[in-house]
């Protein structure tokens, strides 16, 4: 009977410990998936920090080309759309910069910004070395997950492909918003 006991006793206690480990499992569970709702609707909530993403690469949504430049690189350098290739600068750093985001080419000084300032459609988008000015400076509306409007941060008009054209070399410039897909772009990590 004493040994009915011993072996009862010994079961409860591995039963207890069973229990508290299964407590502790689900409670790691539930914990993980309270932390991915979180940070899922930070995304959703147009909470990205395009600084912590690092490099990027912008992908216009009409032609599924990548917003490039030319491998010589001169203030005055226009942009356009290349596929994905090892000629074209397409990497892209976009850091907060007072109430704007300046879009830079990795690793140099070169910031995206709309020739002289320009209010007019068809005013093309290039590179100049970096200044803080406000051509250089750029909104980013979030319209969906991933997709964005490429805002200048002086007016209102969208970057865009010239005419939502399919084509190589296609140029970049800015133009009255219209909700077309030339004028929404993906951006996403290029370390991926």
């Amino acid at each position: 009977m004493k040994k009915i006991k011993e072996i009862f006793e010994k079961l409860n206690l591995k039963r207890t410990l069973l229990d508290l480990l299964s407590i502790a499992v689900v409670l790691g569970i539930l914990f993980a998936l309270i932390g991915l709702q979180k940070w899922a609707q930070g995304v959703d909530n147009n909470e990205i920090d395009f600084g912590k993403m690092g490099p990027v690469r912008i992908i216009n949504m009409g032609s599924g080309k990548y917003l490039s430049a030319n491998q010589s690189i001169t203030s005055g350098t226009p942009t356009s759309q290349f596929s994905m290739d090892e000629i074209h600068n397409q990497v892209w750093q976009i850091e907060q910069q007072g109430e704007g985001w300046e879009i830079k080419i990795v690793n140099t000084n070169y910031c995206l910004e709309i020739d002289e300032a320009s209010r007019s459609d068809g005013a093309i988008a290039q590179l100049w070395d970096c200044v803080g000015a406000p051509q250089q400076l750029w909104n980013i509306e979030k319209l969906d997950k991933g997709v964005y409007e490429l805002h200048p941060s002086y007016n209102n008009k969208c970057l865009e492909i010239g005419d939502s054209s399919p084509d190589e070399g296609a140029a970049a410039q800015q133009w009255s918003c219209a909700e077309v897909m030339g004028q929404r772009w993906e951006i996403f990590s290029a370390l991926y």
